[in-house]
């Protein structure tokens, strides 16, 4: 039998989008748990450099505060199997942009995860070249510098968007989205030569499966990635191979006073 397993998202914004594990609900099964929190100051989107900025700590609060609780439930010997299965054996920030992503793996042993990069990869992996169908256009530079850190720049064919707010997607503009990135997405196939389509944001629900039918009335039979949903699939299997983040590459921050912060030292949370 698998392993249990406890996936928590980080969704970094205040709001509530609890909304979103409907999208993932079907993946959950006997020995996958699927949760999710969001932060408690901030912005109800993540769409620029500067929102990333105001989430990154509170990203890393969030996963700082599941270690701890993973820390004091391990400690517990009367601790029940339920309480157990509030362990949380890996964090994926809920969000594109994979905020705060590498100051996280810094500062806690739970492997953290970012769809972004994530899903670039696969993308990478399924085809020749993809085309990522985000947001907003000026977001277009911030995508492939990402992608660039990531080495895969040159597998872009291109960055389009729907030119929609997050904020107006969640509220009920559905209709609008579901038009806008059919129409992106068979442009980056039928002008731009993708191979691959990337759904640039997680708050776009659902879209694969339309985007996929629409593809194929035009005769074009190509995968199309859900990234939350890919993600979650993705860290489910390195779990089971007992895979996590290299500690020779995210080292625990250096132990110091930094001010303003209610954050504690990570090292002294699983070594004290």
């Amino acid at each position: 039998m698998a392993k249990f397993k406890h996936i928590r998202l980080l969704t970094p914004v205040y709001n509530d989008v609890s909304i979103r594990l409907q999208d993932v609900e079907n993946l959950q099964r006997r020995d996958l748990m699927i949760s999710q929190t969001g932060i408690p100051v901030g912005t109800p989107s993540v769409e620029c450099e500067f929102d990333e900025a105001l989430a990154a700590p509170y990203i890393v609060g969030r996963a700082m505060e599941a270690e701890q609780n993973n820390k004091a439930i391990n400690e517990n010997q009367q601790a029940s199997d339920e309480e157990r299965k509030q362990i949380v054996d890996a964090l994926i920030v809920d969000c594109m942009s994979d905020p705060g992503l590498q100051a996280a793996r810094e500062t806690v042993s739970i492997p953290v995860f970012g769809p972004r990069e994530v899903c670039m990869h696969i993308a990478a992996m399924l085809g020749h070249r993809f085309s990522y169908i985000g947001i907003k256009s000026r977001n277009r530079p911030r995508i492939e510098r990402h992608a660039a850190t990531y080495g895969l720049l040159h597998h872009i064919a291109s960055v389009r968007a729907v030119d929609l707010s997050v904020t107006d997607v969640t509220q009920g503009g559905q209709h609008k989205l579901h038009e806008r990135i059919v129409e992106e997405s068979i442009a980056a196939v039928e002008q731009d030569g993708a191979d691959i389509i990337l759904i640039g944001c997680t708050a776009f629900f659902g879209c694969e499966k339309i985007v996929g039918k629409a593809l194929l009335d035009k005769g074009h039979d190509i995968p199309v990635i859900n990234p939350i949903r890919t993600t979650i699939a993705y860290v489910a299997g390195l779990l089971d191979l007992g895979l996590s983040h290299s500690r020779r590459t995210y080292p625990f921050p250096p132990i110091k006073k930094r001010v303003g912060y209610d954050i504690p030292n990570t090292y002294n949370i699983l070594n004290e």
